[in-house]
């Protein structure tokens, strides 16, 4: 990762892309219980309210069409999603070695 980084062309795709990147690389999201979330569309820019007990929700490796099973068990599937997505593969490739 720190070779991306000092490299600016390469860096360039990680600023690029790091929605992408997230989603590739998720494996837990937030989790509502009691409560629910409550959109605020003011004109501005967009913002959400947490209401209830929050806590992260660790994905199920089972389910086959989450990044985290293909992390773990489908390369294959999550360079095809990369691609898919437009995130640059030597970005990819450089956070799944630190990972």
């Amino acid at each position: 990762m720190q070779t991306l980084l000092q490299n600016p062309s390469q860096c360039r795709h990680l600023i690029e892309y790091n929605c992408v990147i997230n989603n590739l690389f998720s494996f837990a999201g937030i989790g509502v219980s009691g409560g629910g979330f409550q959109h605020f569309s003011t004109g501005g820019p967009p913002a959400v309210a947490i209401t209830g007990r929050t806590y992260h929700l660790i994905r199920n490796t089972e389910y086959t069409d989450h990044s985290i099973h293909w992390f773990l068990y489908d390369e294959q599937m999550l360079e095809r999603k990369a691609i898919q997505f437009g995130a640059h593969a030597s970005v990819v490739q450089a956070i799944k070695s630190d990972v």
